[in-house]
């Protein structure tokens, strides 16, 4: 037999069926593509919630009260520098109810010299905020900020 003879089509060997592999294939490719979208739906959700929260926070009356003073303080101006930012998440709670509420928040801040954060507590009574205390931490120290801006208390 030379090589340039052609085998007779009778002694090809049959190809091996591959359809379970394939069904196979398919379902973990579905179950893997089902799990990414349920994570990313899940992400997203948290991400709005977290956006949400922070932007309501961020937008009450009592944390732009708190940032405006410790701003305006000589004490925290010495502590922290100018200008003084909020950075990042504020935490606590803000609670309102038929004109009368509550607020406990802490509020992360930095300037040019240092880092530390606003501690709020206010209430709030025919629809009107006041803040009954604002702290500063900074420096492993606290530093009241009261309403009439002076340098820190010895």
């Amino acid at each position: 037999m030379d090589s340039n003879t052609a085998v007779p089509p009778a002694y090809v060997a049959p190809q091996p069926v591959q359809q379970p592999k394939s069904r196979k294939k398919m379902w973990v490719i579905i179950i893997l593509s089902v799990l990414l979208f349920l994570f990313l739906l899940i992400a997203g959700c948290c991400t709005l919630l977290y956006v949400g929260v922070k932007k309501a926070m961020k937008s009450s009356d009592v944390y732009i009260m708190s940032v405006q003073r410790a701003q305006a303080s000589p004490c925290a101006i010495s502590k922290l520098g100018q200008p003084i930012t909020a950075q990042g998440m504020p935490q606590g709670s803000v609670n309102e109810n038929n004109g009368s509420g509550t607020a406990d928040l802490t509020i992360p801040v930095n300037g040019p010299q240092g880092s530390g954060s606003l501690h709020a507590l206010a209430t709030r009574d025919n629809s009107v905020w006041t803040l009954t205390s604002l702290t500063l931490n900074a420096g492993g120290s606290q530093y009241d900020l009261p309403a009439e801006p002076g340098p820190c208390p010895q």
